[in-house]
């Protein structure tokens, strides 16, 4: 059941009309973990246990961590290796498998599908773990709080990834839905729906014939595919965040941003702040600070910086273009920060200039990265590479046949909208704005654009996957 489905409106509709007919937070929350593992179950109703016993049981391990000091590290290494130990069987066996085959060690292939969402609801609890260890809590929350902060539903799946105190001190009151409550959440909903159906949905099927049938692609095409490949994976994320973000709201629980406007990225540091920020901000939290940081010498930092980006493409999937992309990121951090590009050869350029060439030469690292990103093997990347390399004209104009001018024109209105972003930005003018006929008015025109626009045939979020 996905966000831009009518069967999530139905689903969606019934459950606030009974929602704002509760006046009992108590009442209310039990609803919403109700919804929630009902809208879990759409998947597969079998990983609903799964995800109930990955609750009890880091609920459990959190009790015993806050109760017994002498012995807390031993439980909490236990809850963490316990998590690790899940994500590992369901999402990294057949991985280790195929590639174990390769030396001759064999090991039997687990059929499964991937419970959908598990590695966000894994890091949740494990940073709630990591929250009770290092005494972010202090108290363990009731049971009803702890299964709603596991399994509530606007984040289950492809988060935003919010921290366990930040979500569980929302927990404690009702919170009255206002008009403003109301108008941002309606501002967010639609700019989330309008970003996956209007862009990310009418991308989809372009970008995937580019890098299916990328041996008969021409250079150019190639490129215009990787740039049609970031606009949509940006458009498909932030857009699913936005509508996450916006339905919390409408039942009274705020969660953090996940976005802000990564491609004009000066850095690869700078683009972490602001490409899936919540995911960022766990490594930082949970693994690059423990680890030290910057704070043990040049050598470490690299090393810690090195793993965090390794750490981060393992998360993202099973496959070891996840892992190349997550080295690629790793080494370009690196790089940067050693050289610092910026500082040393951007320093007596004109300020709007060095920002403008700064962006522009992130951005490309960006695209390059989601070639690798979106590439099934080793052998698909290197193909992809050599391509682009040696057999792209600046000038092709097959690219701008019936079928593809829908792309172009897309690829060029999200462009002229980040470059407005510099000057103004219109998503958040409109949040200040109050309720209004004006307003409605350009809702209602969106909303007929996204229905004449929608393909017939449904394309599901990207990172449903991971």
């Amino acid at each position: 059941m996905q966000f831009d489905s009518f069967n999530f409106f139905f689903f969606f509709i019934s459950l606030y009309i009974i929602f704002l007919l509760f006046k009992n937070n108590s009442l209310r929350k039990i609803l919403l973990i109700f919804a929630s593992y009902m809208f879990y179950a759409t998947w597969n109703y079998f990983y609903t246990f799964l995800l109930f016993s990955i609750t009890a049981l880091t609920y459990y391990f959190g009790l015993r961590i806050l109760s017994n000091n002498k012995n807390k590290k031993v439980f909490f290494f236990l809850g963490v290796i316990f998590l690790v130990f899940i994500l590992g069987i369901f999402k990294y066996w057949n991985f280790f498998k195929e590639n174990l085959s390769l030396i001759n060690v064999r090991i039997p292939i687990l059929s499964w599908l991937l419970p959908v969402g598990i590695s966000f609801y894994i890091f949740q609890t494990i940073g709630y773990l990591a929250d009770c260890y290092s005494n972010k809590i202090k108290k363990s929350p009731s049971f009803i709080d702890y299964v709603l902060y596991v399994s509530f539903f606007p984040k289950l799946i492809s988060g935003p990834i919010i921290k366990s105190y930040e979500f569980l001190s929302q927990t404690k009151k009702i919170v009255e839905i206002n008009k403003a409550f109301i108008w941002k959440a309606i501002v967010l909903i639609f700019f989330g729906l309008f970003k996956k159906i209007v862009f990310a949905n009418n991308l989809a099927p372009f970008v995937e014939n580019i890098f299916t049938n990328y041996s008969v692609q021409n250079g150019m095409t190639l490129i215009v595919g990787a740039y049609a490949y970031a606009i949509q994976i940006y458009c498909d994320f932030s857009g699913y965040t936005d509508i996450a973000i916006g339905i919390a709201l409408l039942f009274g629980y705020s969660l953090p941003d996940n976005f802000n406007y990564p491609y004009l990225a000066n850095s690869p540091s700078d683009f972490w702040k602001r490409w899936h920020i919540t995911l960022s901000s766990w490594f930082k939290e949970y693994v690059y600070i423990p680890l030290g940081g910057n704070r043990r010498g040049e050598l470490v930092t690299y090393v810690n910086i090195f793993l965090v980006m390794l750490l981060t493409g393992i998360w993202h999937g099973a496959s070891w273009n996840f892992i190349l992309w997550g080295i690629y990121f790793a080494l370009l951090s690196i790089g940067y920060k050693y050289f610092n590009f910026i500082g040393k050869y951007f320093k007596k350029i004109p300020t709007f200039i060095r920002k403008f060439v700064s962006v522009l030469v992130m951005l490309q690292f960006t695209v390059t990265g989601w070639i690798i990103f979106r590439s099934e093997n080793y052998q698909t990347i290197k193909a992809i590479f050599t391509n682009i390399l040696f057999n792209t004209k600046l000038i092709d104009f097959r690219l701008l046949n019936q079928g593809n001018r829908l792309v172009i024109v897309l690829i060029l209105i999200f462009i002229s909208y980040n470059l407005t972003r510099i000057r103004f930005d219109f998503k958040s003018k409109i949040l200040k704005y109050e309720f209004n006929p004006m307003m409605m008015t350009l809702i209602l025109i969106g909303t007929f654009i996204m229905l004449v626009t929608n393909p017939e045939k449904s394309v599901q979020f990207i990172y449903f996957k991971f």
